[in-house]
């Protein structure tokens, strides 16, 4: 962009409480201002980085989703409701799923956001039970 354009095109921030985001309105406004040879261009930038947005907001948010898909499945495969912990929490909070009257120790390690590891804890408490 020329030297007289560098103002206009400054990334501006929304009012508050989302001060943290860019105000893309703002800045499809100033872009209406390019010539056509510069705007084509231009809009397909945008619209890369827009994507690139898009594609990380579908991370988060089945990063956010997978702690309730796991807690789902291990309150279905126990019948037991878990309390989910929150910040006030003090203690870290235990649940016991399953015992047995026999005595001895087994220590294993599944991984319920694992769908291998979910069917190979199903076939360990059919194992259990019989």
């Amino acid at each position: 962009l020329p030297a007289g354009l560098a103002d206009v095109f400054l990334a501006k921030y929304q009012d508050e409480p989302y001060g943290a985001f860019i105000d893309y309105e703002i800045f499809f406004q100033s872009a209406l201002m390019l010539h056509d040879e510069i705007l084509e261009p231009f809009l397909a930038k945008l619209k890369s980085h827009i994507q690139s947005i898009h594609v990380c907001l579908g991370k988060i948010e089945s990063w956010l989703l997978e702690p309730n898909s796991s807690i789902e499945f291990i309150e279905a495969t126990f019948g037991k409701k878990l309390k989910i912990p929150t910040a006030d929490d003090d203690e870290p909070t235990k649940h016991v799923l399953k015992s047995c009257k026999e005595s001895g120790t087994f220590v294993k390690t599944f991984e319920v956001s694992n769908q291998s590891d979910q069917a190979k804890l199903k076939k360990f408490l059919e194992f259990i039970a019989s």
